[in-house]
């Protein structure tokens, strides 16, 4: 019985995973069709953005904390930080979505879409540098 109650846990975090995953492509798909993205069906444009959010995971954890220790060491101030993490996290999304959109037939986006919702997959990272005081 506790094998199956872990099981239990393990299928309905993934679930609630793949269900936000869901969401948030779908949105991210309504913004970028915006700048020309096309794609086949619902299915290829969830499973684009599971797929490119898993490329750009490591990475993205990888540049995004930079600035954000930076920051905290107080090498950079708030606005610098801020900006670094933008740039940085913007581009390794990018990066991931860039090499999706080449690597899936099923879906076709645009440079310009695949840096306007990177740059708002970026924004809430925000939260990160509070204000000192």
């Amino acid at each position: 019985m506790k094998k199956f109650d872990d099981l239990l846990s393990v299928l309905l975090g993934v679930g609630l995973i793949l269900a936000l995953l869901s969401a948030v492509a779908l949105v991210a798909g309504g913004v970028m069709k915006l700048f020309g993205f096309t794609y086949d069906s619902v299915g290829s444009l969830v499973l684009y953005f599971i797929l490119a959010s898993l490329l750009s995971f490591v990475l993205g954890n990888l540049f995004s904390s930079l600035p954000k220790a930076l920051y905290q060491m107080g090498k950079l101030n708030r606005l610098e930080g801020c900006i670094l993490y933008l740039i940085l996290d913007t581009l390794v999304t990018a990066a991931g979505l860039g090499v999706m959109d080449r690597w899936m037939p099923s879906v076709s986006a645009t440079d310009r879409a695949i840096l306007a919702v990177s740059f708002l997959l970026a924004l809430p990272g925000l939260r990160d540098f509070k204000k000192e005081g």
